[in-house]
């Protein structure tokens, strides 16, 4: 099941047409991911401040279908997507409150030593609360 919340569209996310800017499309996301961490009861410590660890974004892409615009309101989705020994995809979508289809992106997270900078397995308590 996703995760859902509603996205309120502020005057800084957009460009002078009042459409939100392209990069802002990934803040967006990233907040969204950010709540949903935290609704699988990951601590935000866990996943951004660990010590021996780190989560770094290494992939990203965009899909723009319909633009989002400066005062409104749309529905945000996150998924796990799929989840590797080292790697997680999170699949964030938002939608009109019709139900239309406006962005898809998809981000890829993967676990790292944090004194090494390689590749590790995604901890098993964080693999057992994405999982849930």
């Amino acid at each position: 099941m996703s995760f859902e919340k509603q996205v309120q569209i502020y005057f800084d996310d957009c460009d002078p047409a009042g459409i939100v800017l392209f990069a802002n499309y990934f803040k967006i996301a990233h907040r969204l991911i950010e709540d949903f961490i935290r609704s699988k009861d990951i601590d935000w410590s866990e996943w951004f401040h660990a010590k021996n660890y780190g989560v770094p974004l290494v992939h990203a892409e965009a899909d723009y279908k319909k633009p989002l615009l400066q005062g409104n309101t749309y529905k945000g989705t996150v998924d796990t997507a799929s989840m590797s020994e080292s790697s997680v995809t999170f699949a964030t979508q938002l939608f009109t409150h019709e139900g239309q289809l406006c962005t898809q992106i998809q981000t890829v997270h993967v676990f790292i030593d944090a004194s090494t900078l390689k590749k590790i397995s995604i901890p098993s308590a964080i693999r057992q609360k994405l999982e849930a």
